[in-house]
Parts: C-alpha cells; sequence; structure tokens
C-alpha cells in the first residue's frame, strides 16, 4: 500500500502544481479582461485550454490508477479518497504507510484549496466577460438609437422581424 498512497500523493501534488499555473493564467486573463486587451486575450485562451487538457490529462491517469489498484486488490465501493481513507483506518499498516497516508492527505488539502482559489478566480473572469458583453449591449444601442436591446449576445425575442443591417446574412 505505501507505493500506492506515494503514487497517489504523487498525482495530487501533480495536479496542484497545475493548477497553480491555471490560477496564474487565469489571474493574468482577469487582467487582460480589466484591460480590454482583445488580441492578448485572443492569445491567452489557447493557453488556459492547453493547461486545462494537461489537468484532465493527469486526473485521467489519477483515475485509472486508483481504479486498477482497486480492482487488483478486490476493494468494492467508491473509488475516492474517503474510501481509502477508511481502508487505511481498518488495516494494520506500518508507519511508513502511515506517513505516506498522511503526505497524500496534505496533497489532497492543499490541491483542494488551490481549487479553490481557482473556482473563485474563473467566477471572477466570468462576471467580467458577462459586464463587458452587457457594456457592449449598452454602447450598441445608444450608437444605433435602438429603444430595446440589439440582442447581439442571444436571439431575439421577435425573430421573425427579419435582418438588421448588422446581419452578415442581409
Amino acid at each position: 500500500m505505501f507505493g500506492f498512497l506515494e503514487r497517489v500523493a504523487e498525482y495530487l501534488r501533480e495536479l496542484t502544481q497545475l493548477n497553480l499555473k491555471l490560477l496564474g493564467a487565469l489571474t493574468e486573463y482577469r487582467r487582460l479582461l480589466i484591460e480590454g486587451a482583445t488580441d492578448a486575450i485572443e492569445r491567452a485562451t489557447p493557453k488556459l485550454d492547453r493547461i486545462a487538457g494537461e489537468i484532465r490529462v493527469i486526473d485521467e491517469k489519477r483515475r485509472m490508477f486508483v481504479d486498477s489498484y482497486f480492482t487488483a486488490h478486490d476493494w468494492n465501493g467508491p473509488r475516492n479518497f474517503s474510501a481509502i481513507s477508511e481502508r487505511v483506518r481498518e488495516s494494520d499498516v506500518s508507519d511508513e504507510e502511515a506517513a505516506a497516508f498522511e503526505r497524500a492527505s496534505r496533497a489532497r488539502m492543499e490541491l483542494i484549496s488551490v481549487l479553490a482559489e481557482v473556482d473563485a478566480q474563473n467566477s471572477l473572469n466570468l462576471t467580467l466577460i458577462g459586464q463587458g458583453m452587457s457594456f457592449a449591449e449598452v454602447g450598441l444601442k445608444a450608437l444605433l438609437g435602438l429603444e430595446r436591446n440589439p440582442s447581439t449576445y442571444g436571439p431575439t425575442e421577435g425573430a421573425e422581424e427579419g435582418p438588421s443591417f448588422l446581419d452578415a446574412h442581409a
């Protein structure tokens, strides 16, 4: 079990590092959103996608590793950290295994903390994007002298009214 716990801790640390990298990229993205640097935002978006892809790959490797270990040891039930924790509590583990479990637990808690920061930053960025879209709608409305919203970012209520002069298909 020692090797298993050490590998789980390693995966969790790797996920933490990648999520810290994502947090940095999201923070930079927020700065670009605030500055309205559209070209830089366009260049930064693939970086965010690439980091998110790396996270998905490592997390999938972690899941497969845990699943294969559980299957090889005939562990039934959920395949999550709570199940691992329960198994460690129920088993007679060596001091080395207990220390490895503690390292994995700390790595898990650190990852949870970083994920909360990533989620908060992502929510803030989504709010900024939404506000930017609203400001663009207001600006378009004022520019065109419209009394109703131009519905640039979604379908109009009266789509049957025909194309506007902004419609590329008109």
